[in-house]
């Protein structure tokens, strides 16, 4: 998916109603930079996996996992804190990630999560996986086949180890 960081920071009503904050952590999290800006914090995982957390008030929000280029990947957590803030602060990052076209709104107190691709709705839960574009089932069926054959990977480098 191109990612065009002109249009959506500059020609998009949207992103200027996000904080000054929001935009920064959105930002500095899609350049895989390690920086801290008042209450929000953007870290590099230093395993080599190139993941970046976001964390409000020092709690987890977002997994940023580049790993794919063409099909990078955010994880979206609340701890339990359903705020003004940090949903503008998930909105803002997958304002960037999805070119606007997910985002998160909240309908009697509940937050859904809306795809204006599609028209979908789902209600948001901890550790949702928002991809940067639709899969198709054989690129998901690809994904499980790879992770199991990770998992195998490392399973046999812990036992060498041991």
């Amino acid at each position: 998916m191109e990612f065009n960081l002109t249009s959506l920071t500059t020609q998009s009503y949207i992103w200027n109603t996000f904080s000054k904050p929001s935009q920064d952590t959105s930002l500095l999290m899609r350049m895989n930079c390690n920086q801290k800006s008042g209450n929000t914090e953007t870290r590099v995982r230093q395993d080599g996996s190139r993941v970046v957390d976001v964390f409000l008030h020092g709690n987890l929000i977002c997994s940023y996992d580049p790993t794919y280029y063409d099909n990078q990947k955010v994880k979206l957590f609340t701890q339990n804190y359903y705020t003004k803030t940090t949903k503008e602060r998930l909105n803002a990052i997958l304002h960037l990630h999805t070119n606007g076209k997910v985002r998160i709104v909240q309908v009697r107190g509940k937050w859904i999560v809306r795809d204006s691709n599609t028209g979908a709705e789902i209600n948001f839960y901890e550790g949702m996986v928002i991809f940067q574009k639709p899969l198709t089932l054989s690129e998901i069926d690809r994904m499980q086949r790879m992770a199991v054959i990770e998992e195998e990977e490392s399973k046999q480098l812990e036992f060498s180890i041991v």
